[in-house]
């Protein structure tokens, strides 16, 4: 996941709360999700190095939930839209960019 996972740019990225005192918030993390990592049946999700999984998307929130406040990368088999909750709560997506040579 290191080498596919772009860096997130994190000064160019709009962040928005996700998880609170209350926990995971849930709409947030599904308008990302369906905003940047749309089609897959599948999400690859790492916490850190040796704790991540892929999962149904039926079954992410539940994973999510349980690791959200240590941070983590969310992205799709094809590493075309990734997510990124860091470990303060805050979330970030977005797409692969296209190369020109890709849009000919």
């Amino acid at each position: 996941m290191l080498d596919k996972f772009p860096p997130c740019k994190a000064v160019d990225r709009d962040w928005v709360v996700a998880v609170d005192r209350e926990g995971l918030v849930v709409p947030v993390i599904e308008r990302l999700l369906s905003e940047n990592i749309s089609g897959d049946d599948e999400l690859i999700i790492e916490v850190r190095r040796k704790l991540g999984d892929c999962v149904p998307r039926s079954a992410a929130f539940r994973y999510i939930e349980e690791y959200a406040q240590r941070g983590m990368r969310i992205s799709n088999w094809s590493f075309t839209g990734f997510v990124v909750i860091a470990s303060n709560g805050v979330a970030t997506g977005w797409k692969a960019e296209v190369s020109s040579s890709e849009d000919a």
